[in-house]
């Protein structure tokens, strides 16, 4: 036998594998067999997957009376108050009118010009819905974070969720500018193709713009930083986090309003089946907000302080 074959084997004849069998032995996938295209990437990202974003999303909000009840409450004033301005429906109205941007904001821009045209005050009554939107998001954010973080609901997480009102609106902005270019761009390229584009235009926004109201509770930054850092965690490797945004713009709009029932109907007293629907598409919206500050709140320390470089 050489010596380089004694040395080879060593004392305890042991073998270490050869590096073809390391290339044919399948690597052991991180990704669960079910779900496993919604659930992160492999890696050391601290992202929790999809599924288990929304379930803890769901359980916050379904477990906590004043979640359920704030939301509810507004998306009845919110209907009564619109009534009064001269709201005839459609009742399919109620099932986004707690919404998230930008999603929200496409319909406060609707509601206005539904109320009073094409006209200045469309725009006027578009501002104070988006006021009144962002008021009410940031409230139920702030007592989300402080459900997440495992402390009581109450006037604390309303007080922690005022500090999220100028980035909300600063949101809102941004979504309403970006819808407003989108109506006058997309529909040259037809009718097809416009109704996608505004879909993905939607869901863009979302996918930049979902983290900022647990970011500024959280971290209490300007709205501007707030803002990068919304983005740069929506860059972040191994984060799912445009599947997540594309999935709630498809289940928000149009899903939501076309199984409304009786959508169509022009009536300021909406049925008992529309308000009992109205309430679950307000879970649902609450349960995607709460999924979205539960994710921020994960990966929150990772969140670079410089914009994340793109892979060429």
């Amino acid at each position: 036998m050489s010596k380089k074959r004694r040395k080879g084997k060593g004392r305890s004849g042991y073998r270490g594998p050869t590096r073809a069998e390391v290339q044919a032995t399948p690597a052991r996938s991180e990704v669960p067999p079910l779900f496993g295209w919604l659930s992160r990437g492999t890696g050391d990202s601290g992202w929790p997957s999809i599924p288990r974003s929304l379930a803890r999303g769901a359980l916050t909000v379904g477990s906590s009376p004043v979640l359920l009840l704030v939301p509810f409450l507004f998306v009845f004033t919110a209907w009564v108050g619109l009534v009064m301005l001269g709201l005839e429906g459609p009742v399919w109205l109620l099932a986004n009118m707690a919404a998230l941007p930008p999603v929200g904001t496409f319909f406060d821009l609707a509601i206005g010009e539904n109320i009073f045209g094409a006209s200045p005050l469309a725009l006027t009554a578009t501002a104070g819905l988006i006021i009144a939107r962002s008021a009410f998001l940031a409230a139920v954010s702030g007592l989300i974070v402080e459900a997440l973080e495992g402390t009581p609901s109450g006037s604390a997480g309303l007080r922690r969720g005022s500090r999220a009102l100028p980035a909300l609106l600063a949101v809102n902005v941004i979504s309403f500018s970006a819808i407003l270019a989108s109506r006058l761009v997309l529909p040259f390229l037809g009718p097809q193709f416009a109704f996608l584009g505004s879909i993905l235009v939607l869901a863009a926004l979302v996918y930049y713009l979902a983290a900022v109201p647990a970011a500024a509770i959280r971290e209490g930054r300007g709205v501007q930083e707030t803002v990068r850092r919304s983005a740069r965690a929506a860059a972040m490797p191994g984060s799912r986090h445009l599947i997540l945004s594309v999935i709630y713009v498809f289940v928000a709009y149009p899903p939501l309003i076309l199984f409304t029932p009786h959508g169509n109907q022009l009536s300021v007293n909406p049925l008992l089946a529309t308000w009992i629907y109205a309430l679950v598409a307000t879970f649902i919206h609450m349960s995607f907000l709460a999924a979205f500050c539960y994710r921020w709140m994960a990966i929150e320390p990772e969140v670079p302080a410089q914009p994340v470089p793109r892979r060429r």
